[in-house]
């Protein structure tokens, strides 16, 4: 009985540390997958997010895709940009032109995107990157309309622009140093296919957009409209050059030339090229000398 009992005693102890050696491997994996956990979450915290303001209204540079995301050709490229830029997470935020560039000065906004030209004026107050695009611009008037085809042609004649963008800007300062040939300027924040509706039934005489955005419309609405290219002249006073650019408030020059880095880089390896050919069906990638040196 004595034995049997040293026996029982003996298996119970053995029970005991065999529990407690499992209990131990258990913690002990516990305590390494917490700590996996950890590290991939003070991974993702270490990421510096992003905010980039856009229009969504201006097909095919920024638009918003079927599935609800931002999408178009200055998007895709500003994409194609962070993901080589792994410490950074992109928010795009939809907003209209005036907080585009209010905000992107408050801080509220890192970057703007929307296809923006080059002006002297707006260089005092933002960071150009290097330009990703060479644009094009057209007058746009009902089918049959060959009246305007010029600032001094548009005289009297009405038009919708948005506040604050290259060509009403330009508009602006025609009709300033113009008094006697004015044009009439509607300001809206309309979308863009809603004015080319206004000027195919006749409400609006004309509306000066570059040739990529008339083109990916008329393909969407098939509108009675007609485009006579923009003047080496009157595209001048629109903007300096023919180049769209991304816009950094002052403080970003470690973020804009990030950008500006791997900009070049898209360039050399085709991948600007690549996206023209995707929304426009070629490459509108500027020279190679674009890449040089920065605007500001």
């Amino acid at each position: 009985i004595g034995s049997g009992l040293v026996g029982s005693e003996m298996c119970i102890r053995d029970r005991k540390r065999s529990l407690l050696k499992s209990l131990l491997a258990v913690g002990l994996a516990a305590t390494l997958l917490a700590g996996c956990g950890n590290d991939a979450k003070q991974e993702a915290t270490d990421k510096t997010t992003i905010k980039v303001a856009t229009s969504g209204t201006t097909n095919p540079y920024t638009t918003i895709g079927d599935d609800g995301e931002n999408t178009g050709y200055d998007i895709d490229v500003l994409k194609a940009v962070f993901k080589k830029l792994p410490q950074y997470n992109l928010e795009f935020v939809t907003t209209d032109f005036a907080s585009m560039f209010e905000g992107t000065l408050s801080g509220s906004y890192d970057i703007a995107v929307n296809n923006f030209s080059y002006s002297e004026e707006r260089s005092k107050s933002y960071l150009y990157s290097y330009p990703y695009d060479e644009i094009s611009y057209v007058w746009v008037t009902k089918k049959g309309n060959d009246s305007i085809n010029s600032f001094e042609t548009a005289a009297g004649k009405t038009t919708v622009v948005s506040s604050g963008v290259s060509i009403t800007l330009a508009e602006e300062k025609w009709n300033e140093e113009n008094p006697d040939k004015q044009t009439n300027l509607t300001y809206s924040e309309q979308e863009t296919p809603v004015t080319l509706q206004q000027i195919a039934d006749g409400s609006v005489d004309y509306v000066i957009i570059d040739y990529a955005m008339f083109k990916a419309y008329q393909d969407v609405y098939n509108f009675d409209l007609q485009a006579t290219d923009v003047s080496p002249e009157d595209t001048e006073m629109i903007a300096e050059n023919n180049y769209a650019y991304y816009l950094f408030a002052y403080d970003h020059e470690q973020l804009r030339d990030e950008v500006n880095t791997v900009l070049k880089e898209l360039k050399a390896d085709g991948t600007l090229a690549e996206l023209g050919e995707k929304w426009f069906g070629k490459d509108t990638s500027p020279d190679d000398t674009q890449f040089e040196k920065t605007l500001n």
